[in-house]
């Protein structure tokens, strides 16, 4: 039982946080007036920190955004306007349209890095940022930084996920953009146009051309993509073939494996020869990825009995200790009993760092347990439901990247079944397999670079 005294102090802290955090308030919005452009700019930035407790700001951190003759300060507005927005429920504000308008007139902006953040900004305002759709659609199709195009069409993704009203006048920007010069924009577009389901289905034809000759990363999203609009897609079947055959594609083979038998499951069963004939392949990363590709399309336990378990205990002797876990983690999920409690099983704290199962290329041993805190701080977030903290993992650009089940309503009624941290290809990988839901499991990857983690997929 709590003494009178501590509960008397604990109340006391209690109500100095309250008025300390008032008082930061008001003298952070005195100090958006201030005659000095770095106070201006620290002061959004706090505001912006202090997340939901900044909302009353808004109205003046959007006037310095529209008004303030400092690049600086109105980066800083942008930005805050997204941060606090994203902590709040539906939009912030009283008139959110007006604030999504001036964030709107910001991608017009003479600096880049405003235009960016506006378009960054915008996303973090979901379906209330519908009437920004052709305007952020002019800008990745049109802005001469490809940072800010990127990042608008990643934002668009967000926007014609709702479906509002506006969003549809974006879908011919982004068949231009299937086109662009940029790679990156290509793969982007490509997994961006299945968040608009079914309203972007005229673009069939552009995505199959892609999947046809786009870079090999935008050719992986298209066969996605073109998973998602089953039957409709019929058409693309005999391409989805043809990249199925190639061994040089790889993971665009686990793509399109999916794809077609989301298109049409009357082929499973040539997809399946395809793939198992691949998983004896003298090439270890053939034969990965040709069991990814089984695992992938035949997700039901009873079509990976029928399909892919002779496989899997195959490859569970695989001289490869990535296929030989992959094999068995697939085998453990199949057996497992239903109903049994989801295993967490994140890497080892005490793993050394010096081995290359954990070790980024030409990391060093401070670099391999940062990436390891990241990952336990992922799942962590991930277990209790906490999507902001989880997103924030992230690049916020590539949250989009929840797909199929997890894009519905990511984070919610799941839990981590297990979870394995590996060295592909140069970078350091995670793969998290999500516990079965209604729609059967999934699985999540993420990849390490540049000191963050960013999701690739699932």
């Amino acid at each position: 039982m709590m003494r009178p005294w501590t509960m008397f102090l604990t109340l006391f802290l209690a109500v100095f946080a309250v008025m300390a955090q008032a008082d930061d308030l008001e003298s952070l919005v005195t100090k958006l007036a201030s005659d000095e452009a770095p106070a201006r700019s620290e002061a959004c930035y706090q505001l912006g920190k202090l997340g939901k407790d900044g909302e009353p700001a808004v109205e003046k951190i959007a006037m310095l955004l529209a008004r303030d003759k400092n690049p600086n300060v109105r980066l800083m507005a942008a930005q805050a306007l997204g941060d606090i927005a994203i902590q709040v429920e539906g939009s912030p504000g009283e008139n959110p349209r007006f604030l999504v308008g001036v964030l709107r007139k910001a991608l017009a902006d003479t600096d880049a890095r405003v235009r960016l953040q506006a378009a960054q900004s915008l996303g973090n305002f979901g379906k209330n940022a519908d009437p920004a759709s052709e305007a952020l659609a002019m800008v990745a199709t049109s802005d001469g930084d490809p940072k800010v195009r990127r990042t608008a069409i990643a934002t668009l993704g967000t926007i014609g996920h709702h479906g509002g009203p506006e969003s549809g006048k974006a879908l011919p920007y982004l068949k231009k953009a299937l086109s662009d010069p940029d790679p990156e924009i290509r793969r982007l577009t490509a997994y961006v146009l299945s968040r608009f389901g079914e309203a972007s289905r005229p673009l069939i034809p552009k995505l199959m051309e892609t999947l046809r000759e786009g870079p090999d990363r935008a050719q992986k999203e298209a066969a996605r993509t073109l998973g998602t609009y089953g039957p409709a897609a019929i058409a693309a079947v005999p391409v989805l073939f043809d990249k199925l055959k190639q061994e040089s594609h790889l993971s665009l083979r686990s793509e399109a494996a999916e794809s077609i038998i989301r298109i049409d499951p009357t082929r499973a069963d040539e997809v399946a020869t395809i793939l198992v004939a691949g998983t004896r392949s003298n090439d270890s990363g053939v034969r990965f990825f040709a069991l990814d590709g089984l695992l992938q399309a035949f997700a039901e336990p009873a079509q990976i009995a029928q399909h892919v378990k002779p496989t899997l205990k195959r490859l569970a002797s695989d001289e490869i200790v990535e296929i030989r876990l992959r094999a068995t983690d697939a085998l453990e999920d199949l057996e497992e009993k239903a109903g049994q409690a989801p295993k967490v099983e994140p890497a080892p704290a005490n793993e050394n760092p010096k081995e290359p199962e954990i070790l980024l290329e030409d990391s060093t041993a401070e670099e391999a347990e940062a990436a390891m805190a990241r990952v336990r701080a992922f799942v962590t977030a991930w277990e209790k439901g906490t999507l902001d903290e989880a997103a924030a993992m992230v690049d916020e650009r590539l949250r989009l990247a929840f797909r199929k089940e997890m894009g519905r309503d990511p984070l919610r009624v799941r839990a981590i079944e297990s979870l394995r941290v590996f060295r592909s290809r140069g970078a350091l990988r995670a793969r998290a397999r999500i516990a079965k839901g209604p729609k059967g499991g999934v699985s999540l990857d993420l990849v390490f670079r540049e000191g963050q983690w960013w999701i690739t997929g699932g």
